[in-house]
């Protein structure tokens, strides 16, 4: 048992819930793999695949070997893509536990054909095409000579190809030049009469933006958790953010008019206030930024952080509850309580509209507790 008392809540209805939306958004003839890389971006793989499974995602795209292993160790049967490229160590596991790896050279192809032949089992591969991203893939005018030759190897089934759009989050040239290169290969290997059964590039910010490039297959993954990518309300979709964070009151003082808050006196109180000390800190993902900035809710009332956010704890105002705080009460620093709500969003924006998204992978760290909920 943890005693921490700070923790996370997941809650596996509304990761249901989204997935219904992205499948409302891309319509019955699409295929959804969700991407739940990087341990679901902290949300927990395998409970947020199962969630998701049920929910109706097709598939799941993975970062590496290891989180595919992860996922079909706890029971995730549907397909899964490892979306980066695997080194040669990798590749047994690859077959044996029946993942589909992302392929654009030759000879890592034909050493995959090589174990799968031995394990005599046949070893599904996605073909990378290289469009614009320029991080891994074939080039556009390699692409049909590429295929043809691995197609002469044994023990492989070339399930899908694909390509990664760069700019599907913020404008549409570059989207456009991207996906005509993709589908100049496409066209090129079906003029060979070459089939591949799906065709994907539409990552998260494709899959609200640019229905034009769905295809038969997309691969969404911040959405499936994390409302960044879909607030804006032209993009009429409902994501919810799947998690609160929460915490404890440890103590309860009171402080005079003129005293200051925490390391450097960062905060000084301008009347008689109590204050309740929070067992969470920047150890457990509280960023130091909402020094002096941040809020916390406490018996349904906003309370603001004062001072500098420590370690492990933070100093909050809560002379306005008109009722008593004790110890062991419960403080929601993102979520919902009573009719207030802190979210990822609010915290984007008191950090100075960061452009990265704030998801449990970037802030929250292991000593936090996860908790699923349904």
């Amino acid at each position: 048992m943890k005693h921490w008392p700070t923790w996370i809540e997941i809650n596996l209805s509304d990761v249901k819930h989204n997935v219904r939306q992205i499948k409302k958004r891309i319509g019955q003839d699409v295929c959804l793999m969700l991407v739940i890389k990087a341990n679901a971006y902290g949300h927990g793989s395998y409970k947020i695949a199962k969630a998701a499974a049920e929910a109706g995602v097709e598939k799941f795209g993975v970062a590496s070997v290891d989180e595919a292993i992860t996922l079909r160790e706890n029971g995730i049967t549907q397909p899964i893509l490892i979306l980066g490229l695997s080194l040669m160590d990798a590749i047994e596991d690859i077959v044996k536990y029946d993942v589909m790896a992302t392929v654009c050279q030759i000879d890592w192809a034909k050493m995959l054909s090589d174990e799968a032949v031995r394990q005599n089992k046949m070893a599904c591969i996605n073909v990378k095409v290289n469009t614009g991203m320029n991080r891994i893939g074939i080039e556009p005018e390699e692409a049909t000579m590429f295929v043809k030759k691995i197609q002469q190897y044994p023990n492989l089934f070339i399930e899908g190809i694909f390509t990664h759009l760069a700019t599907a989050y913020s404008e549409k040239e570059y989207v456009n030049i991207q996906f005509n290169q993709f589908k100049n290969v496409l066209e090129n290997l079906e003029k060979e009469g070459i089939y591949i059964p799906f065709k994907h590039c539409a990552n998260t910010g494709a899959v609200i933006n640019d229905s034009y490039v769905y295809l038969n297959q997309v691969r969404p993954g911040l959405i499936g958790t994390t409302p960044y990518a879909a607030l804006n309300p032209r993009d009429g979709m409902d994501i919810r953010e799947c998690f609160q964070m929460k915490s404890r009151v440890v103590f309860i003082r009171k402080v005079k008019a003129g005293q200051t808050a925490g390391y450097d006196k960062l905060y000084k109180f301008e009347r008689d206030s109590i204050i309740a000390v929070v067992s969470a800190g920047w150890a457990d993902g509280i960023p130091r930024e909402l020094t002096n900035k941040g809020n916390v809710i406490i018996h349904g009332i906003k309370c603001p952080i004062r001072g500098r956010v420590m370690c492990d704890t933070i100093l909050v105002d809560i002379t306005n509850i008109p009722d008593e705080v004790k110890p062991g009460d419960e403080v929601v620093i993102i979520g919902r309580q009573c009719n207030e709500t802190i979210s990822c969003w609010e915290w984007r924006t008191l950090l100075g509209g960061v452009s990265s998204p704030v998801t449990l992978r970037t802030f929250v760290s292991d000593r936090v507790t996860r908790r699923y909920i349904e």
